[in-house]
């Protein structure tokens, strides 16, 4: 919905959350997502068994670590 509010394609948008959840639902549409993980959160392993990998483009411990390594990716 976000990216068609925006009039953009899932692939043009990011998904940042906290949940390893909703990270794993943003790459299943094809939009890339980044995590903030915390103890009880850690980054999914890739999932071979689907044929695709569920590594978030960003991950750090904070929305500002998160922030840094997307502009970095995007510029």
């Amino acid at each position: 919905m976000a990216a068609e509010e925006l009039y953009a394609s899932t692939a043009e948008i990011c998904m940042v959350s906290t949940h390893v959840w909703d990270t794993l639902g943003a790459q299943n549409v094809g939009c890339p997502a980044a995590l903030v993980a915390g103890p009880s959160n850690a980054p999914p392993p890739k999932l071979a068994v689907l044929g695709w990998s569920a590594v978030p483009i960003a991950i750090g411990l904070d929305l500002p670590s998160v922030a840094a390594q997307l502009i970095k990716l995007w510029r």
